[in-house]
């Protein structure tokens, strides 16, 4: 290539190599200021929900102070939180629920809910007890709760079925093979370092509660990999039972 320049110098065009270099170097640092402006959007959008939430808590905390009833108005004070949380998503967030640990600390249970019908959280629990033989009871919530860390799960059509990103949603039941919603997020509740319960919102949109592919690759494939198996599996047992 260099011999080539050599020998052809003078019979090339320098200011057109120049002006392709220049042309070349603008689109790049106009790439590169696009994605800035656009992460700095995403990060102030997240600030301004943060601050809008937080606001939501200091005044329902409020009125729990001078409440004759605490239960009734922690209930209703979760409730209006809950409807703040999916009021700062737009309309992509439609409803959410919060679980809270019950009984001898063994499952997660609503203890309130927005927009939630009752079918979908009517004898829901969620297993976060230490046995392994009950790993399957955990599903998301109870995977979130124990870890400590937020988990997204978004939903992919194949086969005329939903098919999550996370093998733990089917693990947990296979016949919910059909999500009215496109995605959700589990988020741990803390209160003085310690978990109480799990946040949980649904969105319209797969991409409301992420905007980056996971780093690890490896992961994320073996995720959906997993997703599909458990499917698949499912697709197999109700073909048996309608054979019979």
């Amino acid at each position: 290539m260099l011999v080539w320049i050599w020998e052809n110098f003078s019979a090339i065009n320098w200011g057109t190599v120049f002006f392709y270099l220049l042309f070349l170097a603008v689109v790049g640092l106009s790439a590169g200021w696009t994605i800035q402006v656009v992460q700095l959007k995403s990060e102030i959008a997240a600030l301004r929900r943060t601050l809008k939430l937080d606001d939501s808590l200091l005044r329902g905390s409020q009125s729990l102070i001078s409440a004759p009833n605490r239960k009734k108005a922690m209930k209703a004070f979760l409730e209006q939180f809950l409807q703040d949380c999916t009021g700062v998503f737009g309309t992509d967030v439609t409803r959410g629920s919060i679980l809270t640990v019950t009984g001898k600390g063994q499952y997660l249970q609503p203890m309130a809910c927005h927009a939630m019908p009752g079918s979908s959280i009517r004898g829901r629990r969620f297993y976060v007890g230490p046995s392994e033989d009950k790993a399957t009871e955990r599903g998301i919530a109870g995977e979130v709760y124990r870890a400590g860390i937020p988990r997204v799960v978004r939903f992919t059509e194949k086969n005329g079925e939903d098919l999550p990103s996370d093998p733990a949603y089917l693990k947990f039941d296979s016949r919910r093979t059909h999500s009215p919603y496109r995605s959700f997020i589990a988020v741990p509740i803390m209160a003085d370092d310690e978990k109480v319960g799990v946040l949980c919102l649904d969105a319209q949109r797969p991409t409301t509660f992420i905007t980056k592919e996971p780093r690890n690759n490896k992961v994320s494939n073996w995720d959906r990999g997993e997703g599909e198996r458990c499917s698949s599996s499912h697709r197999e047992t109700r073909l048996a039972r309608a054979e019979r």
